[in-house]
């Protein structure tokens, strides 16, 4: 187990289920140790073993410290098991544990009852994983029971199950390869990223017409056709591809429940494209309040874990915070970062790095637009110190161009003339020099050339002019509503 594993799980905990684990720890005399262990982990900001076994060295236990940490690990994890029975998945698991406790005691008749139940727990959950294992079981009580004679409909059902499941995966590897796309390339910007995500497409051409596709298989499939068109600025179909997963996990709670990170961050892709459109019409009000009531219609009903209470949280800020920001209402945008940052750091290994990334980018805009550019830059700066530079080029790449325009209103020359190198090289190497990064970057480079003013002004001027002309462009468009970059230039004429 890494140093940190136990602190990151312990963090991960909610109230509800850092209180139950108390609970149950403490009837077990043998487990003092652990909430010891557990009560000085939970206080800490970051994890620091020297400090624990500083504080633990007068303890019996601090002669092995390691299967301490290992004993509270388990018990943790055992006790979570107990707190989250409720749960489908948890539920069908101890149904088929059932089945195989019946089956070995020679009990066929129970046990083929007993599958039955949880044939219809599976199908009632959309579970088809599950399903197959009970299937499975189901074949093996008529054999046990010489019934030759049993419904063979079995074998297709399975025949069908696994095919289903072969559509499913087939759904879910095209959606990762479009997501590692954007997350290595960013948006499509020129025809040939377009018949890219084309291709990529059309390796779902036969799913789902010679049988339904599963739960899952269809959340991936309409994930995968939203996400294409999303990269390809096709608004329309983005928004109706939006709407059919909106209603798909709707019409499903407990699967939404499971899903709850991509169920809200489905509501949040459908707003946060209404915000740039500047569509503020009657389906996006209704939209808006729904997300709004999530909470109040998911979270005690279905008993949703805090870590996705947590992405809950983290998507409504950022819905908040595009909201004010598409209003142009920055003194309200500026209102909410310190609580918005707050909730980012106060839920350690529960928020990504790269949701932090995008948050740290809209946090540097707002603080452009209050004119504080200091302030810009210490946001700026968190994404550009960040080591892992390979999460989302376009946010990295956003980054640096940004870097140079604060720096530019700063009047940093000497530090831009040492950055530009650097900077082409990394834009260069990534393959993101497109046509709104050169004129910025050559702009810049060519200012810190120039000492009349007139001269300055007239180069302004043609920048001025190629972006409004590349802000026409659809597959710029994307990239031009990330930040004002023509009110930038045209601020300065």
């Amino acid at each position: 187990m890494k140093s940190n594993d136990l602190f990151e799980l312990v963090k991960s905990l909610g109230k509800s289920e850092k209180r139950f684990f108390k609970l149950n720890a403490a009837l077990h005399s043998g487990e003092r140790n652990s909430l010891k262990l557990f009560d000085a982990i939970s206080e800490m900001k970051e994890y620091d073993e020297p400090a624990l076994r500083k504080k633990f060295r007068k303890e019996k236990f601090s002669g092995y410290f390691s299967r301490a940490k290992n004993e509270l690990y388990t018990a943790i994890l055992e006790s979570m098991n107990v707190y989250s029975r409720h749960s489908p998945g948890l539920r069908l698991k101890e149904q088929v544990n059932g089945i195989r406790f019946l089956y070995d005691k020679g009990l066929y008749e129970q046990a083929l009852k007993q599958s039955q139940r949880a044939r219809k727990m599976a199908l009632k959950f959309s579970r088809p994983i599950d399903l197959l294992e009970v299937l499975n079981w189901q074949k093996k009580i008529y054999r046990k029971k010489n019934l030759f004679h049993f419904d063979t409909d079995l074998f297709s059902e399975e025949s069908d199950l696994l095919a289903t499941l072969a559509d499913t995966n087939i759904c879910w590897g095209v959606n990762y390869q479009i997501a590692r796309r954007r997350a290595e390339k960013g948006r499509s910007r020129d025809l040939a990223a377009t018949q890219e995500l084309k291709a990529l497409l059309d390796k779902m051409g036969g799913v789902g017409k010679d049988r339904p596709l599963s739960w899952e298989g269809k959340y991936f499939f309409l994930r995968s056709h939203f996400s294409v068109h999303d990269q390809k600025a096709d608004w329309p179909e983005a928004i109706r591809h939006l709407e059919e997963m909106i209603k798909h996990f709707e019409s499903n709670p407990l699967m939404a429940t499971e899903y709850m990170e991509e169920f809200t961050g489905t509501y949040y892709n459908y707003l946060n494209l209404h915000l740039f459109l500047k569509k503020f019409d009657a389906p996006f009000r209704q939209k808006l309040e729904t997300f709004k009531s999530i909470p109040a219609r998911y979270f005690d009903a279905y008993a949703v874990p805090w870590h996705l209470q947590v992405k809950f949280y983290t998507i409504y800020y950022q819905a908040q915070l595009n909201l004010a920001m598409t209003k142009s209402d920055f003194s309200e945008a500026e209102r909410i970062i310190p609580e918005m940052h707050r909730h980012l750091e106060g839920n350690p290994g529960l928020i990504t790095r790269e949701e932090k990334l995008v948050c740290y980018i809209n946090f540097s805009i707002v603080c452009y637009e209050q004119q504080n550019y200091t302030a810009a830059l210490t946001w700026v700066n968190r994404i550009l110190n960040d080591p892992a530079k390979d999460l989302r080029s376009d946010v990295y790449s956003f980054a640096r161009v940004f870097n140079l325009i604060l720096h530019f209103e700063l009047k940093h020359f000497d530090y831009l003339e040492y950055q530009m190198r650097s900077i082409y090289r990394f834009l260069n190497k990534k393959n993101l020099f497109y046509k709104l990064e050169n004129k910025i970057f050559y702009f810049i480079k060519k200012t810190l050339s120039l000492s009349g003013e007139k001269e300055i002004r007239i180069e302004r001027e043609k920048l001025y002019e190629a972006l409004q002309e590349m802000a026409k462009n659809p597959e710029e468009k994307a990239v031009f509503s990330s930040f004002d970059f023509v009110g930038w230039v045209k601020k300065g004429l």
